[in-house]
């Protein structure tokens, strides 16, 4: 199916929504019936129209071939400030994920590139197909804070949780919370999409990356140029089919074996699940609704679990002076009965000490790798790193706005931040982080000099039109990319700093992060100084995932 026909299907599915009445007030008439010109043809766009205070400056048309940002109607489907009409009035129905899809699509295929076109773009810099997380931010949110853009990652963050994930059509996206459950925490997913992307060292007025550091220019990023999908409207004389394959993996506990010797397992053991665990963490959401590749973390029935192994809860010696990173709070006695530690004034020295045989808990947080297949483009493939990290209880404030608000009172409308003595560390996000991948990952596709993995970067900019001057509301939903994680390791949330042979050395990776995840939220809230205790502090929603073991022999 041609791609103009799955933008005529949204637009004839929304314009009695109120849809045709708002974009006709920009001169773009959604209901024509040559709509492939009626996108081409010049518009007289009316900025002061709400939702629309922050698109480009530059833009004149409904669609701008390879130009996502300077495109009317994308914008209107994908900005999460476009909720209402004409007469100001809320729409009454809002473009899926998948449409938004559509019509990103159609705005790199409206007039296909070819591959040497691209390369010409590209100047001298290699190509390659790379993965990126994505969305469509509003102009605070994006790298250049110029207008509403595309924002690119290589790492994305989903998130575990007890109920599957629900997209809101006129947040465009996802929040974690259950209307009526405060319990209940849903997942959160992350969007991930294959580019033609070009090698470059930093370039901050170009394309970035956000909040671009000094060692940043002779660090080397990866830039997408142009969106990969099926069929052949997407590169001049190339029928194209991609494919996004996933690999995560969760092997928090067998880390404790090979860490702490003594433990009563070693391998081959530890090879196994729930020492390492690859299957049951996530799944590709249904492309009917969502497009290809919306990667899903699969809900479970706690945040929590205990671990069983061959059948059996799965038991260990407690090693001395975890560091508070392993759970050891749940003795497992002789005759097979098991105390709360929890329970006991000596706790911390009792858990401090170890000696005593300890229930394994595991949770369904993981790191790994999205990496795209598409024979017909002979190009290196370029993974993207894949977080599903722990569930966010504050989702509409990022990480990167909790720093520019500490640092600088007037970017927020909000009181003043407390004394810097509050946090006993810097509060980065993990975009500002420049750190390698985790080495030991199935497939070594992350390079120990490939430290921008982190970073937010945009497309190429070529405009130097001044930014929005009305005010624009930050969206309101959970976002996927980097900015909203933290670059804090002491002991991490989303993502922990690991260990290779000690010390401790500058590398991304899961297992580094406590096992099972809550014990970096006991550690976190009892340490009043550091900011995911005092951002995060974990409401009802954990009470899910508290321990509560039975007795058994």
């Amino acid at each position: 199916m041609p791609l103009i026909s799955d933008v005529e299907h949204a637009c004839t599915r929304l314009a009695p929504a109120g849809w045709r009445d708002l974009l006709l007030h920009h001169g773009l008439d959604i209901t024509s019936t040559s709509l492939r010109e009626e996108l081409a043809r010049p518009l007289q766009i009316d900025r002061t129209q709400a939702g629309f205070e922050d698109f480009s400056g530059d833009a004149t048309r409904g669609i701008e071939p390879g130009r996502p940002a300077d495109s009317l109607l994308f914008h209107a489907f994908a900005s999460p400030n476009v909720v209402s009409g004409v007469n100001g009035e809320t729409l009454t129905a809002f473009p899926t994920a998948a449409e938004i899809e559509h019509i990103l699509n159609y705005v790199y295929g409206a007039t296909p590139p070819t591959l040497a076109a691209l390369q010409q773009r590209a100047g001298e810099a290699p190509l390659a197909i790379a993965v990126f997380a994505y969305e469509y931010r509003p102009y605070a949110e994006t790298v250049h804070s110029r207008q509403a853009d595309l924002c690119f990652s290589r790492t994305g963050v989903a998130r575990v949780g007890t109920a599957n994930a629900l997209y809101n059509p006129q947040q465009r996206g996802f929040l974690p919370f259950v209307e009526g459950q405060p319990n209940q925490m849903r997942v959160i997913p992350a969007r991930y999409g294959a580019f033609i992307a070009a090698r470059h060292t930093g370039q901050p007025t170009r394309f970035g990356p956000m909040d671009a550091q000094p060692i940043d220019e002779d660090l080397e990023f990866w830039v997408p140029l142009h969106k990969v999908f099926d069929g052949n409207e997407c590169l001049a004389g190339m029928d194209l089919t991609v494919q996004l394959e996933s690999h995560q993996i969760n092997e928090k506990i067998a880390q404790i074996h090979r860490r702490f010797p003594d433990t009563g397992w070693q391998e081959p053991d530890i090879l196994n699940a729930p020492f390492v665990i690859t299957e049951g963490l996530c799944h590709w959401a249904n492309t009917d609704e969502f497009a290809p590749g919306l990667l899903v973390p699969d809900a479970k029935e706690a945040l929590v679990e205990l671990a069983y192994y061959q059948d059996r809860p799965l038991s260990f010696m407690m090693p001395p002076n975890t560091g508070g990173l392993v759970h050891g709070r749940h003795h497992l006695r002789d005759d097979g009965s098991i105390e709360d530690l929890n329970q006991r004034e000596d706790v911390d020295a009792i858990v401090k000490a170890g000696g005593y045989r300890a229930l394994h808990y595991q949770d369904a947080m993981a790191d790994g790798w999205v990496q795209a297949h598409c024979p017909a483009l002979e190009l290196a493939s370029i993974a993207a790193y894949s977080i599903i990290g722990a569930p966010d209880f504050f989702p509409l404030c990022g990480q990167r706005e909790l720093k520019r608000w500490s640092s600088d009172p007037g970017v927020f409308p909000c009181p003043a931040p407390p004394c810097p003595e509050v946090w006993h560390t810097r509060v980065n996000p993990l975009s500002d982080v420049r750190f390698f991948i985790n080495q030991a990952l199935a497939g070594g596709y992350f390079a120990p000099e490939d430290r921008g993995v982190t970073a937010i970067v945009s497309h190429p900019q070529f405009s130097t039109t001044p930014g929005a001057a009305l005010p624009v509301q930050r969206a309101q939903r959970q976002s996927w990319l980097p900015d909203f994680a933290s670059g804090v390791f002491g002991p991490g949330w989303e993502v922990g700093r690991g260990l290779v042979d000690a010390p401790f050395t500058n590398m991304l990776c899961g297992y580094q992060l406590a096992s099972p995840f809550t014990e970096d939220a006991r550690i976190c809230a009892a340490l009043g100084s550091y900011w995911p205790g005092w951002r995060r502090t974990p409401p009802a929603a954990l009470n899910r995932a508290m321990f509560q073991p039975r007795s058994f022999r």
